[in-house]
């Protein structure tokens, strides 16, 4: 995915301010989107929501003027339209409402065994598929990214690309995500940590002492001497 959404390395965007004893979210309103998410997740004969390549498509000024649990408030919406668990009608009506009475209040569900599910899911890392193919990488080879410009979503940084490192750690199969949101299955691939050189990803003006990791599939790598054949 290239345009403003992938803000990885791009500049013009000041310094990444710290919140000191920052919560885990800001408004009550935050932790419900998140809650809701995971819980349209687990419902039965639905599509689960790919939340990313929603957002993705978001008009660049409003993406960029939005809070991040907007964004995720703004795919919820999408998807549960697309998905009939609620009319665009229904949605407007319930918005305005709301709008026209603050103090309105808010529907509220008692299902323990529901709600204890969805906090346990965000505290479980993602685990690896059982099987896979073969990795093609091992701890040490020297690898490069590949130079990819997929007109849709993807986990592949624009900054990375065509930049050389070495293979740290080989983490197991997981889901290939840039398929699933195409829904072309979950293809399962290696992911690999990988370790770049802050010179090599940001230039010789860059920090020598620092090094950048990231995590990564196997379809984004190629053997650095493939690389330079390219």
């Amino acid at each position: 995915m290239n345009g403003i959404h992938d803000m990885g390395g791009m500049h013009g965007f000041g310094w990444v301010e710290i919140e000191k004893d920052e919560p885990v979210f800001h408004e009550e309103w935050e932790g419900r989107v998140m809650g809701i998410l995971r819980q349209v997740r687990q419902l039965p004969g639905k599509q689960p929501p790919i939340a990313r390549p929603i957002i993705e498509s978001m008009e660049p000024v409003r993406y960029l003027t939005v809070s991040y649990y907007e964004r995720f408030l703004h795919a919820l919406e999408i998807h549960a339209v697309e998905q009939g668990l609620v009319t665009r009608e229904e949605l407007d009506a319930r918005t305005e409402l709301f709008r026209q009475h603050l103090a309105a209040p808010v529907p509220q569900r008692n299902a323990p065994t529901e709600a204890a599910r969805v906090i346990a899911s965000l505290t479980v890392q993602a685990r690896p598929e059982p099987s896979g193919p073969l990795p093609q990488f091992k701890v040490g080879d020297p690898v490069a990214a590949r130079n990819l410009n997929p007109a849709g979503h993807t986990r592949l940084p624009r900054y990375i690309r065509g930049k050389r490192g070495v293979i740290e750690r080989v983490n197991g199969w997981y889901r290939l995500q840039d398929e699933e949101s195409e829904g072309l299955g979950p293809n399962p691939q290696t992911v690999y940590t990988v370790r770049f050189p802050a010179m090599e990803v940001w230039g010789p003006h860059a920090d020598p002492h620092l090094t950048v990791y990231l995590e990564m599939w196997e379809g984004y790598l190629e053997p650095v001497d493939q690389a330079a054949r390219s």
